[in-house]
């Protein structure tokens, strides 16, 4: 059962990032609403389950070395949720200018949170790392061959491509967007995963 829990989990994170490729990476905060209760549900379902379990194994709460975490780890960790509480602090204590806006960003720290520690407890497994790079790749993969087709034709996409008079945004007067359909997002991505692949080939060297 805890190994099912696990691969759930993978497809999870795995599904949520192909979603992000056709959702504009979750850059509009009404396509992240759906995603937010999907997967804010089973990350709390996999918590309760795995407490439940280690629970009756034990006794009590756990107190092993597998609850253990080393500062950088929960810091790194906890940065979303600060953000999130201080959103819901704005929110609470004070008078912002939009509670809407206020309130998704919240929920937008919140995911973010989740997403990362969700993460991070794959990678800690032993082919989580696996699973992790296999849809690390298979995102990057999918948004890069999605411009490329566009540009020759062989993919329709309705924002595709995105076109501008002003040489200042873009010299050759089109930007790529892919998938993503939003030229920001789609360079802001594509420059991480070439800053990952520079790291990746210094580390075989």
């Amino acid at each position: 059962m805890k190994r099912w829990v696990q691969i759930m989990g993978g497809a999870a994170l795995i599904a949520v990032l192909l979603v992000s490729c056709l959702k504009s990476g979750f850059y509009f905060t009404a396509d992240m609403y759906p995603v937010w209760i999907g997967y804010g549900l089973f990350c709390f379902l996999a918590f309760v389950f795995t407490l439940t379990k280690r629970m009756l194994a034990s006794g009590s709460m756990p107190q092993g070395q597998e609850m253990k975490r080393s500062l950088p780890e929960i810091l790194l960790l906890a940065i979303p949720f600060m953000l999130m509480a201080v959103y819901a602090a704005h929110w609470l204590l004070g008078t912002p200018l939009s509670v809407q806006g206020s309130v998704n960003q919240l929920l937008r720290w919140e995911f973010y949170g989740l997403f990362a520690v969700s993460a991070f407890q794959l990678a800690r497994r032993p082919e989580g790392g696996r699973i992790l790079g296999a849809a690390w790749h298979l995102a990057g993969a999918l948004l890069c061959a999605s411009a490329l087709l566009a540009v020759y034709g062989v993919l329709t996409l309705p924002y595709g491509i995105s076109y501008t008079d002003n040489p200042g945004i873009s010299a050759t007067g089109a930007r790529l967007a892919g998938l993503l359909e939003y030229p920001n997002t789609f360079g802001m991505l594509m420059a991480a995963f070439l800053l990952e692949r520079l790291f990746a080939l210094h580390a075989l060297q």
